[in-house]
Order: C-alpha cells, then structure tokens, then sequence
C-alpha cells in the first residue's frame, strides 16, 4: 500500500489496504478540512461548535467516497471511536477533589462514552442525561441543606459544558495536527 491517510491510526490501515482510490479522496477530505478549520477561532468557541466542526470533517469524508458507504462508515467508526476513546482518557485525568467535581467528571465521562461525532446533538442535552443520579449528588445537599437540587443540577450542567469545550478542544487541536494520532 502506497497511500497514507492520516487521519486513520496507523494500526487501523491493514484493513483497507486495498481502497488506495478511496483512501486518497479521504485524505484529500481531512486536508482540506483541515485548511477550513485552521484558520476558525478557539477561543470562547462552545463544545456545539466544536464538536459541528468534527461532524463537517465526518460528513465530508463521507462525500469523499460516495460511492463506497462501507469505506466512509469504516473510517467515520474509526475516528469516532479514536476520538471518543481520547476524551474519556482526558476526562480520566480531571481533578475530583471537591463532589461537585467528581459529578462533573462522571457526567462527562459518560457523554463522551456515547457522543456520536457524526450526529447533530444538543451537548447540553446530552449532558443533562448524562448527569448521574440526583441521589448520588445528595452529599453535598446533607453538608448544606439549603443547596437546591435543581440549582445544583443546573451548575454541574453549565460547569459539565464548560469542561467537556476544553476536551473537545484539545481532540480538535489533534484533529488538526499533521499527525493526530501520534504521540497518544
């Protein structure tokens, strides 16, 4: 095999050792995507963006190879699998000092273990479904009874949605590099 498609782990590319055609038009995607995104803006950029742009990049593989479905959704499971391992890896390394904390990381971790980068989603409503069980977060109601479970509902979300943005940017910025899967 003589192509290189970087946006596939390099142990993934046996498997399509012989869609050379296909591979190169994916490639040609990632590249050009890449010089679109590039250029947008990080800063205050929201987890909904951000995870839009990952869609754009899904979406324009898949119109790559158009007339190869089974080629497109591999590789579209693949960097969707890549990515959603990596966030749950970087959520995985969150601080949980405080229980609030340990909320935020449990709710994130369980978004990103579902997250469809091909699908458009409502991050704060996939957040708020994500969020465990008001009853584990009763803790922090007992040291305080006058904390409101519905207020502290709404301040994990916002927090949650704060936080999952800085995951996502992180997985962008790799998306972004001439090798996003080295160095893992």
């Amino acid at each position: 095999m003589n192509v290189w498609c970087p946006i596939i782990p390099v142990e993934n590319m046996r498997e399509f050792s012989r869609q050379e055609k296909g591979l190169r038009k994916i490639t040609d995607a990632y590249y050009d995507w890449c010089a679109a995104m590039r250029p947008k803006p990080l800063v205050g950029t929201t987890v909904g963006v951000l995870l839009d742009r990952i869609r754009m990049l899904m979406i324009n593989m898949g119109i790559a190879v158009g007339q190869n479905r089974e080629l497109a959704e591999a590789v579209q499971k693949i960097v969707s699998e890549k990515l959603r391992t990596g966030a749950v890896q970087i959520v995985s390394m969150m601080p949980t000092e405080s229980s609030e904390k340990k909320a935020i990381k449990k709710t994130l971790a369980l978004f990103f273990a579902r997250v469809k980068f091909t699908r458009d989603i409502d991050p704060a409503e996939e957040i708020r479904t994500s969020m465990p069980d008001p009853a584990s977060l009763i803790s922090q109601q007992e040291t305080n009874p006058q904390v409101d479970l519905m207020e502290l509902r709404r301040s994990i979300t916002k927090r949650s949605l704060e936080e999952s943005a800085n995951v996502v940017k992180r997985l962008y910025v790799r998306l972004l590099s001439p090798d996003p899967w080295g160095d893992e």
